[in-house]
C-alpha cells in the first residue's frame, strides 16, 4: 500500500497587471504547456472563476519525489511561478508531524487543521 498524503496547492495571479487576463493565460497554459500534467491529474484540478485561480487537491496518493508525475507537477509550479503566478502548496503525511507547506503567494488561502472524527 504503501505510504500517503493528502495533498493541495493553488495558482493564482500576482498583484501585478490585469488578474483576468492572467487568469485567462493560466487557463490557456494549462491547456497546452502543462497538458501532460493537467491530464494527469484532470479529476483533481478546480477551476475558481469567482476568486480566479486554480485549485488542486488529492487525497490518499503517493506523493514522492522521483515519480514522473510529481516531479512534472513540482516542475509545473517553479515554471509557473517564473511566469508570473503566484502559488501555494501543502502536503500533509500520515504522521501528525509530516507536513510540508510552501509557495510563493501572500493570500495565504491553505490552511492545516487536524480535527477529531467519528466514525
Amino acid at each position: 500500500m504503501g505510504y500517503r498524503s493528502d495533498v493541495a496547492a493553488v495558482v493564482y495571479s500576482d498583484a501585478s497587471g490585469d488578474t483576468a487576463q492572467k487568469y485567462a493565460a493560466l487557463k490557456m497554459f494549462m491547456s497546452t504547456k502543462f497538458k501532460t500534467t493537467y491530464d494527469e491529474f484532470y479529476r483533481d484540478f478546480t477551476w475558481n472563476d469567482e476568486c480566479q485561480r486554480l485549485e488542486f487537491r488529492c487525497n490518499d496518493v503517493k506523493w514522492y519525489d522521483g515519480f514522473p508525475a510529481i516531479d512534472n507537477f513540482m516542475s509545473m509550479l517553479d515554471t509557473l511561478t517564473d511566469m508570473g503566478y503566484e502559488h501555494e502548496f501543502v502536503r500533509v503525511g500520515e504522521e501528525p508531524e509530516d507536513t510540508v507547506s510552501f509557495g510563493t503567494g501572500a493570500d495565504c488561502v491553505l490552511n492545516v487543521s487536524r480535527e477529531i472524527t467519528w466514525e
